[in-house]
């Protein structure tokens, strides 16, 4: 049943009450300016919040300056579940390019000494950021203040800001109302809920100008819709993305502009500069996606039967450092199987678990309920393999190995019901056969998050080595 799981994967625990019922910041006992405090009036402020969109550096002639060219970038401070401000950051091009690559999004920084001004009524102005919800707007000088990364001990108090939806919980499209609607919503911008299926590497583009460019799609998914091309145009959210797995993360996008692509013949979306994305928001209906989003996952081995394995060839110690930098890859891996518990008779539970026969989710022992809020197939079970392994080459040993739905089955060579019925002689005989022996495997090695969480490696196929 929907509301027990008590945190997201990364940890971070949910925080429904303060996303739900509280609209007052952090207390500003150490002489923080809480941004719903600000006014025209207030002078040597200083502000610690988390970075909720940042845009590119734009850069223009210096017209005080002749020859001189001045740079400035926009960037999105949020400080308590409902207070948000744009502020724009203006210097010499060396000093904003370094200022720009300071910060991140999701990184919580502070600002001292900002211009606060109020918000202009030209309505061309909001087309170029984020809306916000308060009267005012603060430029930072190059001369007259500064951003940095805030260093304070209590960064933790601003995680949960990073999952509370800026705007109305159910102010969203399902990916199967954006299909629907086609061209009523066409160039229009809307909100978006949707769990990822698939990121896709960076590729670079030359627009009609001659601009190089950066793009990455992603492809999303819902209970309604099984595939959809959402394109990053924003190197922050580009680079955000590389944080993003498969059935993992569930975006709230804010502002995304949905378009009939003709070369597809199907709606897409992409970023803009209105577009902030928060990763696994705490809502009911995020929350019940992740569950669906799970089961999808769990079953059919959905995020790798949609990820391209790359051909380079890892070692353990690699797979392990390139978690530890918070990278996915995927990859070929050469090791031998040391551990894998699939003779324990009195444990079934240690390498089975029944799913659901309509959408294959895991459902609870001893026969359950499915935990796919949106099944309506009824309680049908089906017993399946849910195997782990741990494999080990010279540089190392890696737990957590997780075989797949269909990959145990063709590696044990037998389905999960006539693994089930064999007693622990023949197991212990079928163990032995590939016990440490030398595998080949193909794999998405996903990382844990910043503050917690386990990494996984998911095996998409294994075979002997000498097969």
């Amino acid at each position: 049943m929907f509301g027990t799981q008590q945190s997201w994967p990364d940890g971070t625990e949910l925080q429904a009450k303060l996303g739900s019922s509280s609209s007052a910041g952090l207390p500003a006992s150490d002489g923080r300016t809480p941004i719903s405090n600000l006014s025209g009036g207030v002078n040597d402020a200083t502000l610690v919040g988390i970075v909720l969109a940042k845009q590119a550096v734009k850069s223009f002639m210096d017209k005080k300056n002749p020859g001189n060219e001045r740079c400035c970038f926009t960037f999105t401070l949020r400080d308590s579940p409902v207070d948000y401000i744009n502020i724009t950051c203006w210097g010499s091009s060396q000093y904003i390019n370094n200022l720009s690559k300071q910060f991140k999004l999701n990184d919580v920084v502070e600002v001292r000494n900002p211009q606060v001004s109020t918000k202009s009524n030209n309505p061309n102005e909001d087309k170029w950021r984020p809306s916000t919800p308060g009267a005012f707007q603060l430029s930072v000088n190059e001369n007259h203040s500064a951003v940095a990364l805030y260093s304070g001990w209590n960064l933790g108090e601003f995680s949960a800001f990073a999952h509370v939806p800026i705007s109305n919980n159910s102010d969203y499209y399902t990916l199967g109302d954006i299909v629907l609607a086609g061209d009523r919503i066409n160039q229009q911008m809307v909100n978006i809920l949707a769990a990822v299926k698939k990121v896709q590497p960076v590729r670079q583009i030359t627009t009609r100008g001659g601009q190089q460019m950066n793009c990455r799609d992603v492809t999303l998914f819902d209970s309604t819709i099984q595939s959809f091309q959402f394109t990053l145009w924003n190197d922050d959210l580009i680079e955000l993305a590389d944080s993003w797995s498969p059935h993992e993360n569930v975006l709230f996008i804010t502002s995304a502009k949905v378009a009939m692509n003709s070369y597809r013949n199907e709606m897409t979306a992409s970023s803009g500069m209105k577009t902030i994305i928060l990763s696994n928001p705490d809502t009911v209906d995020a929350h019940e996606l992740y569950q669906f989003a799970q089961s999808q996952e769990v079953e059919s081995g959905t995020s790798m039967d949609t990820t391209v394995i790359s051909d380079e060839v890892f070692s353990i110690q690699e797979i392990e450092e390139a978690m530890m930098d918070k990278k996915r890859i995927t990859g070929h891996l050469v090791a031998a199987i040391t551990a894998v518990n699939i003779d324990d008779t009195a444990d079934q539970s240690a390498c089975l678990c029944r799913r659901c026969t309509s959408c294959n989710g895991k459902v609870q022992p001893p026969e359950g309920d499915c935990r796919n809020p949106k099944c309506q197939g009824g309680s049908t079970t089906q017993l399946d393999f849910n195997l782990q392994m741990t494999l080990a080459d010279a540089s190392g040993a890696m737990e957590r190995c997780f075989l797949m739905m269909g990959v145990a089955a063709d590696f044990l060579g037998c389905t999960a019901e006539q693994f089930s019925e064999a007693d622990n002689a023949s197991r212990t005989a079928l163990k032995w056969q590939f016990l440490l022996e030398q595998v080949r495997v193909s794999f998405v090695a996903v990382p844990p998050t910043d503050r917690f969480g386990l990494a996984t490696c998911r095996i998409a196929s294994i075979q002997l080595a000498c097969s």
